[in-house]
């Protein structure tokens, strides 16, 4: 019974563990091995697979980096551009 009670807090550590992953953002340097190992002719899902991250991330942050040359994450400028204008709006529909 011990063994079982072992692997069940492990199931259920991993479990906690990957919601605390997905919360947190990951760092520049992080998404720039990500990016390097798929430029290195690794396929985006084997370097999803690798790194432990989703396969549509994984294809957003490289086509990102060929977009743009950027590993960091998209800024949220547009909205603090538009903070005044969304406010106005809803003040207009209230």
């Amino acid at each position: 019974m011990r063994i079982y009670a072992n692997g069940l807090v492990a199931s259920l550590l991993r479990v906690i563990w990957q919601e605390v992953k997905m919360t947190s953002s990951l760092s520049g340097e992080f998404r720039g091995r990500v990016i390097a190992a798929i430029e290195d002719e690794v396929s985006t899902r084997e370097a999803a697979r690798r790194f432990r991250i989703g396969i549509s991330t994984a294809g957003a942050w490289y086509r990102r980096y060929s977009e743009t040359g950027e590993t960091q994450r998209a800024s949220r400028v547009r909205l603090t551009q538009n903070r005044e204008y969304l406010q106005g709006a809803r003040n207009r529909i209230s």
